[in-house]
């Protein structure tokens, strides 16, 4: 597949995703979202949460918060992503999570804040939380996506301290 294709493709995933996060900005009432990938109001809430700074190191994502460093894996792509996006970097071409920020922007939708919810059977689970005005959209993510998303948008990271605990490094 030529890089034509693949950037149409990019860009026609990422504007499916603005419209069905319109439509449920606009249309679902909070008190009645059942599905598990998307929920509307939800993700406020930082209980339960410590934040974390993101960096690049030796080949993973390492989220540090207080005493504690969680590192997490992720292919070359996704941690150059990162890399780019803590330095506010764009590069020659616009990565997808780029054009996805730069979509966010264009539309009024703020990435508020990414949470890193869970690990299931070693695999990590995020929250993307995202706002338009007075509607707030939370989205299940993979935690590097996320990650990639708030370091753009200048977003706070929050890891859950069940997570720290249990899956970091005490470092002090």
């Amino acid at each position: 597949m030529s890089k034509f294709v693949r950037a149409i493709l990019i860009v026609g995933a990422l504007l499916c995703v603005l419209a069905v996060a319109g439509l449920y900005m606009k249309q679902v009432n909070p008190k009645s979202s059942q599905n598990n990938s998307v929920q509307v109001h939800v993700g406020w809430n930082t209980t339960g949460f410590s934040r974390a700074s993101a960096s690049v190191e030796n080949g993973k994502i390492i989220l540090s918060s207080g005493c504690y460093h969680l590192a997490l894996f992720a292919d070359a792509r996704q941690l150059d992503s990162i890399s780019k996006g803590i330095r506010g970097e764009i590069g020659d071409r616009p990565f997808a999570h780029q054009l996805m920020s730069d979509s966010f922007e264009f539309f009024g939708v703020k990435v508020v804040m990414v949470k890193i919810t869970k690990i299931e059977n070693n695999i990590y689970y995020a929250r993307i939380i995202l706002r338009r005005n007075n509607d707030v959209l939370d989205i299940d993510s993979k935690p590097s996506d996320a990650i990639a998303l708030a370091v753009r948008a200048g977003a706070p990271i929050y890891v859950s301290n069940s997570l720290l605990r249990t899956h970091g490094e005490k470092v002090c």
